[in-house]
């Protein structure tokens, strides 16, 4: 696992280093207040996206690991779910924008920007992942995200005034259709997608077997997506700004993180059917753990320990949310722990504990953003997203161990 990880990465390492180098230029060249308002509607496109997604992107890699002989149907049936619910998604955004107060409302542009975000849950990568394609996957989206970054700096240095919120939707949408069509030319030739009886039947049994999966990923959007929302509401566009700089920590560690678990995932899912070796589990879990709370830190500690020397790369307008920033590289050790415990809660469809634990946990969210952040503001948002999560991560391993003595105890009964 590690070498097919190490792998991997090494692109993926590139394209993070590039993408914050890029995240440097917007937010430098934007200004604080600009480039918050960026992050506010990139925060809303991730509403969009996960209301499009309907959990699919954590049940998925297992139902086709699970049951091969019905990809067809699972690619087929999820590719038109995913496009209606896009499709409710995008008409649900744009009444509540008509609707809520003026100050609340996002742009034209921004409206745009956060559907092309949700279009992103077209994403064939779970295919890719069941199949053991994973390279073939990220190279799709290093030569997609690429486009985008190398898009932006040519912009940068020779439209320079034309640098916008506006050229970014432009750009994004660009790069994001370039990157969904090569993932499905590759994959209509390995297997069939389409509109068919077979494929709209299964496209609502995903939906109702997703239900729990799906309002769990609805709930962990109170983690980090409404700490923005209610962070620009109550402090402004420029405070929310910074505190979209503090969050590169984050986007790049689950970027890195992303690849663990795009390797471990399938594994995962084989591993807890059929004949199940209980101690290899055992090992591989603890293993799949350890990897991933790994690469966690490795982008972590230095936001704990060096966030002032991290923020001297951005204007000085900046610098205040280095508190943010030193917690939130401790989240990004929390979030490497969190996935691998989700992963195994839905490989073993446990998704209704998913689902009490995270809506348990997220509720403590919107309260604590409420009472930390008119006090201290990026750093209130910071320290609210890290309490209630960590509550949830902490009971979410709880029930992984529960499961796996349970099932161990079980496993041992029948082989006496």
């Amino acid at each position: 696992m590690l070498k097919t990880f190490l792998s991997l990465t090494s692109a993926h390492a590139a394209m993070a280093a590039f993408s914050f180098a890029t995240t440097i230029l917007l937010a430098n060249s934007l200004g604080a207040e600009v480039f918050g308002q960026y992050s506010y509607a990139v925060a809303i496109g991730g509403y969009v996206f996960t209301i499009a997604a309907v959990g699919m992107e954590q049940t998925q890699v297992r139902d086709l690991v699970q049951t091969p002989e019905r990809s067809d149907e699972f690619v087929s049936g999820g590719f038109i779910l995913t496009a209606i619910m896009l499709l409710v998604a995008s008409f649900v955004l744009l009444a509540t924008n008509v609707v809520v107060p003026e100050d609340n409302r996002l742009s034209i542009v921004g409206v745009v920007l956060a559907v092309v975000l949700g279009a992103k849950a077209l994403d064939l990568r779970p295919f890719y992942d069941a199949t053991d394609r994973m390279k073939l996957h990220v190279s799709f989206l290093t030569i997609e995200r690429f486009i985008y970054l190398a898009a932006v700096w040519l912009v940068f240095l020779f439209l320079r005034s034309d640098l916008s919120i506006r050229t970014l939707a432009i750009l994004l949408t660009g790069s994001t259709v370039i990157g969904l069509g090569m993932q499905f030319l590759w994959a209509s030739k390995r297997v069939r997608i389409g509109i068919n009886r077979a494929a709209i039947r299964r496209s609502g049994q995903i939906f109702r077997s997703n239900l729990w999966i799906w309002g769990a990923l609805l709930a962990t959007l109170s983690f980090g997506g409404l700490s923005k929302i209610v962070l620009r509401n109550v402090s402004g566009d420029a405070e929310l700004g910074g505190y979209a700089v503090a969050w590169q920590i984050v986007t790049v560690g689950s970027l890195l993180m992303s690849q663990v678990g795009q390797i471990g995932n399938p594994r995962l899912a084989r591993s807890v059917v059929g004949d199940i070796n209980v101690a290899e589990r055992n090992r591989f879990m603890f293993r799949y753990f350890v990897i991933s709370a790994g690469v966690g830190a490795a982008v972590g500690l230095p936001a704990i320990l060096f966030p002032t020397a991290i923020l001297s790369l951005f204007r000085e307008e900046y610098v205040s949310v280095a508190p943010a920033m030193r917690i939130l590289g401790g989240y990004v050790i929390a979030i490497g722990i969190s996935q691998v415990a989700t992963q195994y809660l839905v490989a073993v469809r446990k998704e209704a504990t998913y689902l009490v634990i995270i809506i348990a946990s997220g509720l403590l969210g919107p309260v604590l953003f409420w009472a930390f952040i008119p006090e201290w503001e990026s750093t209130g948002a910071a320290a609210a997203v890290l309490i209630s999560h960590s509550i949830g991560i902490l009971l979410l391993v709880g029930a992984v161990y529960k499961h796996i003595r349970t099932s161990g105890s079980s496993d041992a009964k029948r082989s006496q």
